[in-house]
């Protein structure tokens, strides 16, 4: 199977990775191709997400009353360097560094069910289950943002369903943080799992909910944490 059929598969034929993955896991193309869009998206969009970042500060009292305003407009307007720094340092790593928790949870929770399989086969499997929302979620994202110029409302998530919803608003983020291409992106680890682990589909899929769940969870900290305890 080449490239291109492997990148289409993902979208189209979950179950035919899985069985590539369990036989022949590929690694370094699936890190290569995900690291690359990170970058790419990164850096496109550095600039307005910087400033969108100040003026969602701008919107919560709580938290603009505590940081100097000088400090607010270096955060506004980051040199190139920072922004170099962001796109191909910090974002790659800390994509890179989400995945490979992901991988090594799904192999402890693999194991615990008493399914097959190894680290390598679910590596390649998390970062192959971002193409889903890290290359094509984000890329829409990424398109969206550059035609609006802001980042603040732009969401692929359940926060779509309610247009009257306040931005910002714990509310908003929360409903936002539960994106479409998320949930795609664990559906198709869902039924990649199951060819790989030799579970059933149904132990695969209540795997891949309680990781979900868990990201979701994780995800929503900082909105509380920004919302409740400013």
């Amino acid at each position: 199977m080449g490239f291109i059929s492997r990148f289409l598969d993902v979208f189209v034929s979950p179950s035919k990775i899985g069985e590539e993955i369990k036989e022949k896991p590929k690694i370094l193309e699936p890190i290569i191709i995900v690291l690359i869009f990170v970058i790419l998206f990164t850096f496109l969009t550095a600039r307005i997400q910087s400033r969108d970042g100040v003026e969602y500060i701008k919107m919560n009292p709580k938290w603009a009353d505590k940081i100097p305003q000088e400090r607010l407009e270096k955060m506004a307007n980051p040199s190139q360097a920072s922004i170099l720094v962001r796109s191909f340092l910090l974002s790659p790593l800390t994509v890179f560094f989400n995945l490979l928790i992901f991988s090594v949870a799904l192999l402890v929770i693999v194991k615990i069910a008493g399914g097959a399989g190894e680290f390598k086969n679910f590596f390649s499997l998390a970062f192959f289950s971002s193409y889903i929302d890290y290359v094509l979620g984000n890329g829409i994202k990424t398109i969206l943002i550059l035609q609006k110029g802001t980042s603040i409302g732009v969401s692929t998530g359940l926060s779509l369903f309610f247009l009257d919803i306040q931005i910002p608003s714990l509310s908003y983020n929360l409903l936002s943080i539960i994106d479409f291409f998320s949930i795609w992106s664990y559906i198709f680890v869902a039924v990649a799992l199951s060819r790989i682990s030799k579970l059933s589909f149904t132990k695969a899929s209540f795997i891949s909910a309680i990781i979900f769940i868990l990201r979701i969870l994780v995800l929503a900290l900082p909105s509380i944490l920004f919302f409740r305890l400013g």
